[in-house]
């Protein structure tokens, strides 16, 4: 028996990628899955690959209205929901006084309020079954990478949604964690890609050392990076003890 068995999960963002490979773990573990996708074609195929239990449902992140039907559509497939993953995100090369205001306002409502709006929405059925979200952020959010500018902006604030998500789902016993992930190997704690779905397997099954919006026990050593001054984007990066 899987360390999900039993467990229903929506997955935003999972036709590829990281997205993907989550929910094929998720089922991995017992799992059954609905992942969601602005691209049809990418999600039939997807849905074909995952099998049985998994189900594609059309929805664009940026939509408020897509994000409501989504849930509305995945909980009465799944008959409840015990995990969200936010993980649908875009992005755009460029430096961030370069960015234009049409660039911003699409990457801001996927990354930002698509990330709310699906915890919103979710909230209320993971309430019932004492449920988890994950919010997939980056290590862009923490050190920042010129190059994908406002990207690296969204990545800050999904960790700080996570930590607020955090503490409004305490009383009601909803997790909610954010896994940064590595897109350039500069970070701290870095995981190749098992890690990573380990990270969110243990997320989901509440197994995690740490929400992200819990304290860090007083008696645990802090943790302290340093970066050399000076140094480009492409330097090998922080040194972590």
């Amino acid at each position: 028996m899987g360390l999900l068995e039993g467990k229903r999960a929506l997955v935003t963002g999972g036709t590829t990628g990281l997205g993907l490979a989550i929910a094929e773990r998720f089922l991995h573990e017992g799992a059954r899955v609905v992942i969601t996708g602005r691209d049809h074609g990418l999600g039939r195929s997807a849905e074909q690959a995952l099998g049985p239990q998994a189900r594609f449902i059309a929805a664009d992140a940026a939509d408020p209205d897509a994000v409501a039907s989504s849930v509305s559509a995945t909980v009465d497939y799944l008959r409840g929901l015990d995990v969200l993953v936010d993980n649908a995100g875009v992005g755009v090369t460029a430096r961030l006084i370069d960015t234009p205001l049409a660039d911003y306002e699409r990457v801001m409502n996927v990354n930002v309020r698509g990330y709310l709006l699906y915890a919103q929405h979710a909230y209320p059925h993971l309430a019932r079954h004492r449920g988890c979200m994950i919010h997939i952020a980056s290590d862009a959010g923490i050190w920042g990478e010129q190059a994908t500018g406002l990207y690296s902006v969204t990545k800050a604030a999904v960790i700080m949604l996570g930590k607020m998500l955090a503490l409004d789902g305490g009383p009601d016993g909803v997790r909610s964690n954010v896994l940064c992930r590595a897109t350039s190997g500069r970070a701290c704690g870095t995981r190749r890609r098992p890690a990573k779905m380990t990270q969110a397997k243990a997320a989901a099954t509440g197994r995690c050392h740490r929400s992200a919006g819990s304290a860090r026990p007083a008696t645990s050593q802090p943790r302290r990076c340093s970066m050399p001054a000076g140094k480009p984007s492409s330097s090998p990066g922080p040194r972590c003890w």
